[in-house]
């Protein structure tokens, strides 16, 4: 677990662009501290994981559950997460949300309960931490465009799947 939170600590800074220091003020903790969890020596406790969360601006749970400090709600993949996840690994780990419906249930046009279960789905992803979510500006004619991500959590929990099969 520890490993696990040091590289989603790292990412988050890294893409947050915080300094140890800056982290460690917002957080309420030393800088020793963050650098300890950084490198994998320690995890935070699930109150520092609340204040890391607010820190950077992520759900409790999710990073609750990469310290390893809270219980996997239903650790099972569902049928559709498993498609999803496996759509994610086939595209190099990255997605477009609008191109899920094809790649998960191989047409376009779904309906309204198709749409929302594959939200839910998603966002269960999302909040448990085997997906990242994201919202990024494309082509003048696109606009903005929304890609979902394969984190290093969603490939070990396929894998953990797959084995178990």
């Amino acid at each position: 677990m520890a490993e696990e939170f040091s590289a989603y600590l790292q990412r988050r800074m890294t893409e947050l662009g915080l300094q140890v220091d800056e982290l460690a003020r917002q957080v309420g903790v030393s800088p020793s501290s963050i650098r300890r969890w950084v490198s994998g020596q320690r995890v935070p406790s699930k109150a520092n994981c609340d204040r890391i969360a607010q820190a950077l601006g992520d759900e409790p749970d999710s990073v609750r559950l990469s310290a390893g400090r809270q219980e996997r709600q239903s650790q099972r993949l569902t049928h559709t997460q498993r498609l999803i996840l496996l759509a994610c690994v086939e595209s190099s780990g990255v997605c477009y949300y609008n191109q899920l419906p094809r790649k998960v249930l191989g047409r376009r046009d779904l309906s309204t309960s198709e749409r929302l279960t594959l939200f839910v789905n998603v966002q269960s992803l999302v909040r448990r931490g085997l997906l990242d979510w994201q919202r990024k500006w494309g082509h003048l004619e696109t606009g903005q465009v929304e890609l979902v991500r394969l984190t290093e959590a969603g490939r070990n929990a396929l894998e953990q799947f797959e084995r178990s099969m």
